[in-house]
Formats: C-alpha cells, structure tokens, sequence
C-alpha cells in the first residue's frame, strides 16, 4: 500500500476552485497548495494504518453488517448496519444505539 496519499497539484486546486465559482490570483494559489499540501500529511498517517481487523477477538458476537436501505436512511445518515448482540444485563439490553462511523468495530 503506498504510503503517502497524492497530493493535489496546484492547476487541479485551481479547478476544483473554479467549479465553485472562485478564482485565485497566482499568489493565492500558492498559498493555497502550500496550505493544503501540508495538511494532508494527517492522511499520511490514516493510510499508513491496515484496511482491516480481521482475526481480532470479539467479546460479543456480530454480523458483518449491510448498507442500509433507503426506507431505513431517508437522511443518508448511515454508513452501515449491524447487530452486535451485547451483555445480558445492564443499562443497553434491549436498547438501540448508534456508533459514529469514525470508530472502528471489529468484524464489521
């Protein structure tokens, strides 16, 4: 897996740019590559890390999970769907709850 994620090239911040209606003076073009391409060495650090968990140890047992239907996601809200049958007792039994789609579950 490459390591470092592609930069944008100053002419392709230029279009992206335009297609929102704005137009930078050559000096600010610069800055803006400058700006942006020093940001993204965050992204350096997400890339480096494996696409996947498989073979981690769960606690509770899960499904894969599914894209949810447009009857169930009228927001577009949701990435995925799973079940993660949980603890027998305690203060979520029987309870829904939603994980933010920045958080890693394991086998899902």
């Amino acid at each position: 897996m490459d390591s470092q994620v592609r930069r944008p090239t100053e002419e392709e911040l230029n279009d992206l740019a335009k297609s929102f209606g704005l137009n930078f003076s050559v000096e600010e073009s610069k800055i803006m590559h400058s700006q942006v391409t020093s940001l993204m060495s965050s992204y350096d650090i997400v890339a480096k890390e494996p696409d996947c968990y498989d073979g981690v140890d769960v606690k509770y047992p899960r499904t894969s999970g599914r894209n949810p239907s447009k009857s169930e996601n009228h927001y577009n809200a949701w990435a995925r769907k799973t079940h993660i049958r949980g603890a027998s007792e305690g203060d979520l039994v029987a309870k829904t709850v939603v994980i933010k789609d920045n958080v890693c579950i394991a086998g899902v």
